[in-house]
């Protein structure tokens, strides 16, 4: 990794509570739940599509839909033709979908924070997503939870290990996984599966997936970098091929490049291979 650098960094702020930029009073309410985005950006978009849904399960095809629904309607056609056309980017879908696990993300520098602070989070599932509403941010520490009424909190995630949302609701309903996604009988959830194929049959994404593909990229740091971001992006999985004053070149798990993006010492993440 570079060298050490010392020099102060203003971070990022992600709440949107007293925002200057959209007062909550201009924020757009869909089903009594309060949007904190801008309209016509895609992560309004998805917002607004899962509050339709909220504190039940959209499926991924619904939510597509949805988001250019949305789109449309608070940025006009051009601004929906123009995220849909968009060259050398991902497909539309995998834009969605990346845009959406950003909300998923915890912590104060994260996207997930503008609906933590209200109480709210996304669950994440392999067909699907689900906004949580009617919850409290509670701080513990330097850190935060978010307390849902039913005793859930922010969703556990399990780093090579998915499942679909009926999955979920059948391992809550055994006592395999509490509400908040935290496994509680792993041989249990094991052996449910090798004995259901018949009964999610209709539904063929029910396999742990093992995640082991890793994608080239070329990361530009920040001046404020430091010894602390070195370790956080060794914890990311980032395995350094070449270094040359603030830019690198290496390869991290491709589950992990949300992660490195957000980190708020990375000016940008270049993809060079997929």
């Amino acid at each position: 990794m570079p060298k050490k650098r010392s020099s102060r960094h203003r971070k990022r702020n992600y709440s949107l509570l007293k925002s200057k930029k959209i007062p909550e009073d201009r924020m757009t309410q869909i089903n009594n739940f309060i949007v904190p985005a801008t309209p016509g950006t895609c992560y309004h978009a998805i917002l607004c599509a899962l509050a339709e849904y909220k504190d039940r399960f959209c499926r991924w095809e619904k939510l597509y839909e949805l988001c250019e629904r949305y789109m449309r309607q608070y940025g006009g056609a051009e601004n929906w033709v123009n995220f849909a056309k968009k060259s050398n980017v991902k497909s539309t879908q995998e834009r969605i979908r990346e845009n959406t696990y950003m909300l998923t993300r915890a912590g104060k520098h994260c996207y997930g924070y503008r609906l933590h602070e209200r109480g709210s989070c996304i669950y994440w599932f392999q067909d699907g997503v689900m906004l949580a509403t009617g919850g409290k941010k509670v701080q513990r520490g330097p850190k935060y939870e978010v307390v849902f009424p039913d005793g859930k909190y922010l969703q556990k995630r399990h780093r090579g290990f998915s499942f679909t949302y009926r999955e979920y609701v059948r391992f809550c309903e055994l006592g395999l996984m509490d509400l908040s996604c935290n496994i509680l009988d792993m041989d249990g959830v094991s052996a449910l599966r090798a004995s259901s194929e018949d009964t999610f049959e209709q539904n063929g994404d029910f396999d742990i997936v093992l995640d082991d593909d890793r994608r080239q990229v070329c990361v530009s740091l920040a001046d404020s970098y430091d010894q602390d971001t070195a370790d956080r992006l060794e914890r990311m999985g980032l395995v350094v091929e070449a270094a040359v004053d603030t830019e690198l070149t290496g390869h991290v798990p491709a589950t992990n490049l949300e992660e490195l993006e957000e980190d708020p010492d990375v000016d940008s993440v270049v993809v060079i291979d997929g």
